[in-house]
């Protein structure tokens, strides 16, 4: 309720249930996380009247979002709400906390203005286990569009519910399985008979403006004057050029032939000072020009914070931040200042801006659950209570037991100095 206060109501056939329209509807319709007005007895603590809030909205399907929990801001694609300590988070009806929302997790939310109230998980997660994959260590695996990850050993991968491919590689040997994700669950994918020595390849066409640029893959420059052949899996590109931005990202080669077309963002300063020439040989004759100078700099402004990092890194699939765009059905993203063209097996990833920083002198460490097997990042980190090399950022926590439920969180780490301890609540043994 309003105010943060709780109450327990009971309600009985003479309460009376409306939808937002005021149409007469049974309480089984109404859902946890659902904003209503309601009345009720202070006296006897029952439910008169239960209606669907009018005054509200609701947004669907989100997958993609943040939260600062500093500022207690939620932003949903560009829009950004607040949330306050009454906002309620369920997930399979029950209540659950921030830290347990998960980035693979696909959410409803509910609100009124630019308040969120309201967190329902539409789609859980669940959890890849490869098995037998000690052949494909370091290099990578993919689950469906959203996955892809350096192979390490006894590695966990966190991946939304539903039907996906899984595909393999490592210097070009590799395959590709079905695999189905369920919440909560683990399944178990035995990679072994994926390694069958034989190395697949394929052609790249690029086309790179400027056309003096330079093209590094996996740290040796190309020349993209003519195709190059790749083996299938997961390659860094690097290209650079004079007064243009410089662009890093990953390309996942999976098919025998494919094109990418790529246009550099000139440099923010490059760009402000051809602006200002321009305005100011033009200005006297029409304010167009002036106007079309400053759009160009925060055209480019926006490309200021991509920078290259190493292969190890983890890597993101961001749509909607990307510079490149994809003519294949199933990967694409926007961008107005670059493109690329590839096919549906040979994908273009956006490596995410955010560099994860770290600490050589502090831990974290997590003392609990006793015995459940710690992952951070899908990486296996030992045994609880362990510790590990301490890294800034917002990381994913899972942990893993025999005979209890996998169970993840999202923590924070601050940028601040001494280690950080965390002690979470026992794992919920399966059913039998």
């Amino acid at each position: 309720m309003a105010g943060g206060n709780k109450y327990s109501l009971s309600y009985s056939g003479t309460t009376n249930v409306k939808d937002r329209f005021g149409q007469i509807i049974s309480m089984t319709q109404i859902q946890p996380g659902e904003l209503v007005d309601i009345v009720y007895s202070a006296h006897s603590k029952v439910l008169l009247e239960v209606s669907v809030s009018e005054e509200t909205w609701t947004n669907t399907g989100i997958i993609k979002y943040s939260i600062d929990k500093a500022r207690k801001i939620i932003q949903i694609g560009s829009e950004k709400y607040k949330y306050t300590k009454d906002l309620v988070m369920i997930s399979q009806g029950k209540v659950i906390e921030m830290i347990d929302l998960n980035s693979k997790d696909v959410l409803t939310m509910k609100g009124r203005g630019k308040t969120v109230n309201s967190i329902i998980v539409e789609k859980g997660h669940g959890y890849v286990r490869l098995e037998n994959e000690s052949a494909f260590i370091d290099g990578f695996v993919e689950v469906g569009q959203s996955v892809i990850l350096p192979v390490t050993e006894n590695m966990l991968i966190t991946v939304g519910e539903g039907d996906y491919n899984l595909r393999i590689t490592n210097h070009g040997i590799g395959g590709t399985k079905p695999v189905t994700v369920l919440r909560d669950e683990e399944v178990v994918v035995d990679v072994g008979d994926l390694y069958d020595g034989t190395e697949m390849t394929g052609d790249i066409a690029f086309t790179i403006t400027p056309s003096n640029a330079k093209l590094y893959i996996n740290g040796e420059e190309k020349n993209y004057g003519e195709l190059i052949n790749l083996s299938y899996g997961v390659h860094q590109i690097l290209i650079e050029a004079d007064g243009y931005e410089t662009l890093s990202r990953y390309l996942n080669v999976g098919q025998p032939l494919a094109s990418i077309e790529i246009m550099l963002e000139k440099k923010e300063d490059t760009a402000q000072s051809s602006s200002s020439s321009s305005s100011s040989t033009s200005s006297q004759k029409t304010s167009t020009s002036s106007s079309s100078s400053s759009s160009s700099s925060r055209g480019s402004s926006s490309s200021t914070q991509r920078r290259p990092i190493p292969m190890t890194s983890s890597i993101v699939r961001n749509s909607s931040t990307s510079s490149s765009k994809s003519s294949s059905s199933s990967s694409s993203s926007s961008s107005s200042s670059s493109s690329s063209s590839t096919s549906s097996s040979s994908t273009y990833e956006n490596i995410s801006s955010d560099v994860i920083q770290s600490s050589t002198m502090n831990k974290i460490f997590i003392d609990g659950p006793e015995g459940a097997e710690v992952y951070m990042d899908g990486n296996y980190k030992g045994i609880a209570p362990t510790n590990f090399k301490k890294e800034i950022g917002s990381h994913e926590i899972i942990l893993r037991q025999e005979g209890y439920r996998t169970k993840s969180y999202t923590v924070e780490i601050e940028n601040e100095e001494g280690d950080v301890t965390f002690s979470f609540s026992p794992l919920i043994r399966q059913e039998e």
